[in-house]
């Protein structure tokens, strides 16, 4: 079994990796806490190039605003994310949220959120089972996706939706 990138998967690591630039934990740990101290915890400049760049709508099919790559391409986005420890909610809008609209959604639902979260109109978070608290940037999403026994809600996020703080900012 091969487990090397193909030129195309490298094209995209380097890309992402050079957008992320400004994230290099050995020298940008203050940035980062001041991002993840201010509201909504995240850089939203770098969240708007990430849509900017596709990145947001990577898993999606064409049909629904997105560009149809597979899941090696989500795991390097998240995977250079992750490397530079940015706070963006990428796994939890684009891979948990997206990717439950866009395998158990219905047209109308996956009309109304993929499009939205590929372009980076909307930040989409997920919870799962009966109680759904707390939830990832829900104080922050504007539509929450819901799942329970293999059914999705969508559902806006409350008024009085209230942010918690976590270990890492």
């Amino acid at each position: 079994m091969d487990f090397e990138l193909d030129d195309e998967q490298g094209a995209l690591r380097d890309a992402v990796r050079g957008l992320l630039k400004g994230y290099d934990p050995a020298t940008s740990f203050e940035h980062r806490r001041e991002v993840t101290a201010a509201d909504p915890g995240y850089d939203e400049a770098l969240w708007g190039r990430l849509a900017e760049m596709g990145l947001l709508g990577l898993p999606f099919a064409e049909a629904d605003g997105g560009m149809g790559a597979g899941p090696v391409e989500v795991a390097l986005v998240a995977e250079e994310i992750g490397r530079v420890l940015a706070p963006e909610p990428y796994v939890a809008a684009v891979a948990l949220a997206g990717g439950l609209v866009a395998a158990l959604g219905s047209d109308e639902q996956r009309a109304d959120v993929l499009g939205a979260i590929a372009s980076g109109e909307r930040l989409a978070t997920f919870a799962t089972g009966e109680i759904a608290e707390p939830v990832i940037q829900g104080a922050r999403a504007d539509v929450i996706v819901w799942e329970v026994d293999g059914e999705v809600f969508l559902v806006d996020r409350p008024a009085d939706a209230t942010a918690y703080r976590t270990h890492d900012g």
